[in-house]
């Protein structure tokens, strides 16, 4: 009776190793040649996932990203799209009445945007002002989806408080205090921006657009009022200060953090990239 026991223990665990060896190899099998509708499936919802977060050539996203990750990853000081948008204005947009007010086409905005977001600049070729205001557009767009905007929410407070001051001698002071707390990349950035606006309203008898209405069309953009603080009160103190920052911009940023800077006599040539 031992040995009939033995043996049947045997046959027992001969038939659970057989059984685990099928398993196993109908697995790896399965693996190995996956149904051919389910793996195209796969790849491409994997493939979608990639492209919606990162850009083919692996640089990081335009819109909707981090400033200081795509001047890093692309070598550039000044965004591409900054600088074309702000070539292209400067040469046939200062004197065009409600430049940044006037709404552009929004094909030819989303035109625009799919072209840069390529690392492309379709506006290297541009030689007048027909499409000036969607220019204008996808330049406000852009910074209208910066994951961060140019003044972090964490200063909203401080801001608002130098936005209040009544002496021009303080407020450039405080103000250029907290500029030089930002990072280098994003400071040579927004001299160039606010540069550029300043020069820009110096046209505001034929434009019409003065510091103050060019704060309108920016403010809520790189200072955005939080959800939680009454919209209507904040935004008309994020325009004063907007405005005070344009008017003043030339004492506020520094010069000596090197850096490309705004020129008014711009070449219609458009630099290399």
């Amino acid at each position: 009776k031992f040995r009939e026991y033995l043996l049947g223990t045997s046959r027992i665990a001969r038939l659970d190793a057989k059984q685990e060896y099928i398993r196993q190899s109908l697995q790896d099998g399965s693996a190995a040649s996956p149904n051919p509708s389910i793996s195209t499936s796969k790849q491409k919802q994997v493939r979608r996932k990639r492209i919606g977060r990162l850009q083919m050539n692996g640089q990081p996203k335009l819109f909707g990203g981090s400033l200081e990750e795509y001047l890093e990853s692309t070598n550039q000081e000044i965004p591409l799209i900054m600088k074309s948008c702000i070539r292209v204005i400067n040469l046939y947009g200062l004197h065009h009445q409600g430049i940044f007010r006037v709404s552009g086409s929004q094909v030819e905005i989303n035109n625009f945007r799919e072209w840069f977001e390529r690392g492309e600049d379709p506006l290297a070729d541009v030689n007048d002002a027909s499409d000036i205001n969607s220019v204008a557009g996808v330049l406000k767009l852009y910074l209208r989806e910066l994951r961060e905007p140019l003044f972090p929410i964490i200063y909203f407070e401080h801001l608002m408080e130098l936005a209040q001051l009544e002496s021009k001698q303080e407020f450039v002071i405080k103000m250029r205090e907290l500029i030089s707390s930002l990072s280098r990349p994003v400071i040579v950035v927004m001299r160039y921006l606010f540069a550029f606006l300043n020069h820009l309203s110096e046209f505001s008898d034929e434009n019409m657009m003065d510091p103050y209405n060019l704060a309108i069309c920016f403010g809520p953009t790189l200072v955005p009022v939080p959800e939680d603080k009454d919209q209507v009160q904040y935004q008309n103190q994020v325009n004063e200060l907007i405005k005070n920052i344009i008017t003043f911009c030339d004492e506020i940023f520094p010069d000596d953090i090197g850096g490309i800077q705004y020129e008014k006599y711009i070449s219609r040539e458009p630099d290399d990239v």
